[in-house]
């Protein structure tokens, strides 16, 4: 059980502070994500522009695709089926600026590699997450964040929104303390959503249900 970080795929959107200046070491990029069927407009969920994107629908619905950027020379690879949507999913993507290996994996399974050219990355910008970096506001991102893993240049970064606590503005990165800012999302902490483990369902309990547990709980030890 934990928070989630939803997303009304309109402009909200979170920024790290965050930049892939050289991927001699890697760029690798992961996220825990639930995406909206409703939705099904081309959306960034990860984007730091050369650095490493993460975009659902972009090449037809459904599918994920991953593109990165050395010196003037985009590199993509698509999963060769659509993920299901309104379900809960895991994308990984590594860059291996050693060796200009590639993978993207979804759900545990590789589906598409690549190998070619490698070195550092050309024209990087802040990851955000929810938007376009060189255009932010275009390709909002529609659902649920449940975690999102960046490990850049040997460091690796953890966005988790369970250490919110349901409550304020910050996204935090447990790993490396790089927080992240949420922009436009509600003020009232809505955004936060809680969830059990068991269903991945979001639990809303009125003041009713409390006391009325918390009476069966008392009965039942007394």
């Amino acid at each position: 059980m934990g928070y989630y970080l939803a997303f009304d795929g309109f402009n909200d959107y979170v920024t790290t502070g965050l930049r892939a200046t050289s991927a001699a070491s890697n760029a690798n990029l992961e996220v825990d994500f639930w995406a909206n069927s409703g939705d099904t407009a081309r959306q960034e969920i990860i984007n730091g522009e050369g650095g490493g994107q993460i975009t659902l629908n972009r090449e037809g619905l459904g599918i994920i695709t991953f593109y990165y950027k050395l010196a003037d020379s985009w590199v993509g690879l698509n999963s060769p089926s659509p993920i299901t949507f309104d379900e809960r999913h895991v994308v990984k993507t590594t860059y291996n600026g050693v060796t200009g290996g590639v993978e993207l994996i979804i759900d545990g399974v590789v589906v598409a590699t690549a190998s070619g050219a490698s070195g550092a990355l050309g024209d990087t910008l802040d990851y955000f997450i929810g938007t376009q970096a060189n255009a932010i506001g275009n390709y909002p991102f529609s659902g649920r964040i449940y975690s999102a893993t960046l490990e850049v240049n040997g460091t690796t970064y953890t966005y988790d929104p369970s250490a919110s606590g349901g409550t304020g503005s910050v996204l935090p990165d447990t790993t490396s303390s790089l927080n992240g800012t949420l922009v436009n999302f509600p003020t009232d902490d809505s955004q936060w959503v809680f969830y059990s483990s068991g269903t991945n369902t979001p639990i809303n309990l009125s003041i009713t249900d409390l006391l009325a547990t918390s009476a069966r709980l008392n009965w039942e030890q007394g």
